[in-house]
């Protein structure tokens, strides 16, 4: 019923960043039913008095004339290693409800927290992050990810990293990667070895 979905930040009571999200929105929307909303994503949203103080996540899932919206509070995941796992055909590049197949690959972890997505040779996502990899001088994200997330967008507007086409093979010329969405910080997450980056056997 709701085909798409936006996750935001809420730090309290403040919606983080949200010219990102409704630029995503309006592109997203217009994308999949071929032209622009009516209204905008915050147009009379009011923040719950409940979820005034700490982190929250607000879920908007909408399509064509209605909404959905969901608060809950935020704890964010320790995520330490990761599988490489190849799909050479998946397509997800728009926020999708519909997740079905990121979570089967996401099912092929291996005891790993997260899996990384290789498309066509090529790196792109975890199941649910855009991944960025540090090669001792300068931060970089795959130039071609599965969902060009808010947080890669204003990173890369701020050229806090670049966009760079990383092949399986290139994972060695970097020495620490983070996972950043709309709910993780970049400035605050901990970089973790390249090393903790499994194969897929």
């Amino acid at each position: 019923m709701y085909p798409l979905f936006e996750s935001i930040r809420v730090e309290n009571g403040a919606i983080l960043h949200p010219d990102w999200h409704e630029k995503r929105y309006v592109a997203s929307y217009t994308q999949y039913y071929g032209h622009k909303p009516t209204i905008g994503l915050f147009d009379g949203r009011i923040v719950p008095e409940t979820c005034r103080e700490g982190t929250f996540k607000l879920r908007i899932s909408y399509n064509h004339y209605s909404d959905k919206v969901e608060w809950e509070p935020y704890i964010i995941r320790e995520i330490s290693t990761l599988r490489l796992i190849e799909d050479d055909d998946i397509d997800y590049d728009l926020k999708y409800t519909d997740r079905s197949r990121l979570n089967n690959l996401y099912n092929q972890r291996k005891g790993c927290d997260d899996i990384l997505i290789v498309r066509q040779g090529l790196i792109t996502d975890s199941s649910y992050c855009n991944i960025v990899l540090f090669d001792g001088k300068e931060w970089h994200t795959p130039a071609s990810p599965l969902l060009p997330g808010t947080a890669r967008a204003r990173l890369l507007a701020s050229g806090q990293i670049v966009a760079r086409t990383i092949s399986v093979e290139n994972l060695s010329k970097h020495k620490s990667f983070k996972l950043i969405n709309a709910m993780r910080d970049f400035e605050l997450l901990p970089s973790i070895s390249i090393e903790n980056i499994r194969n897929s056997e």
